[in-house]
Formats: C-alpha cells, sequence, structure tokens
C-alpha cells in the first residue's frame, strides 16, 4: 500500500505535465498529458514496475502456458507449444483481459511480436 502522502506526490508529477513541439521555426500551444509515464524520469522505471506488479501473479494463475519476464521498464510474454495459432491466443488472451482490467493501453509503436520455431 502506498502511503497517501506519497501517493499525492507522484500523483501531482504525473497530472502537471505539459509540452509544446518546436518543429523547424514553429512552436505549438502548451498541452497538458494526462497518460503514460514521463519518458527519462529516474521514477519511470519504479512506477512501471508497480502498475505491473500484479502481471505475473495474474499470469501465473490464469494462463499457466504462457510466461513473462519483466526488466527496468521492458516486459516480455512468450509461450511454447506445436500449434502457432494457439500460442498467439493464449498470450493475446492474458494480455488483452489484463491490459483492460488494469486500464492500460498498449503503445503499437513500442511492441513487437516474435515468431521463433525450431
Amino acid at each position: 500500500m502506498i502511503r497517501d502522502n506519497i501517493y499525492r506526490w507522484i500523483k501531482s508529477i504525473l497530472d502537471q505535465r505539459f509540452i509544446h513541439i518546436k518543429y523547424d521555426n514553429s512552436i505549438s500551444e502548451y498541452r497538458q498529458i494526462r497518460q503514460g509515464l514521463p519518458q527519462g524520469s529516474v521514477l519511470s522505471p519504479l512506477l512501471f514496475n508497480l502498475m505491473i506488479n500484479d502481471f505475473v501473479d495474474a499470469l501465473c494463475g490464469h494462463e499457466p502456458e504462457v510466461q513473462s519476464l519483466d526488466f527496468t521498464d521492458d516486459l516480455v510474454i512468450w509461450t511454447m507449444g506445436r500449434d502457432l495459432s494457439a500460442c498467439k491466443k493464449h498470450s493475446n488472451r492474458f494480455f488483452k483481459r489484463w491490459s483492460v482490467e488494469n486500464e492500460m493501453t498498449v503503445n503499437p509503436g513500442k511492441t513487437n511480436s516474435s515468431t521463433l520455431l525450431t
């Protein structure tokens, strides 16, 4: 459980973010960012790990054939089997359910899928 004052401090860091975009000689208006974690922040990996804290436990309980490994702010999900379609189905089903339940969106630009065959 996160203490109330720590929660408020983290919330203020995440709620009080504004950006503007500079391109050539043009600068956009400031816009508030309400999603995601600040890139390059030393707190971002910690906050990411707090968010996915229950992921491995939930994974083991619901989809024993799906495995995961996380490091800093990266997450790898994999499954093994003889039926490629079934492997993809198991991995995607769990990840989609967990993402919806935890209100996490997946950034397609930062997501990769690989298939390894033997």
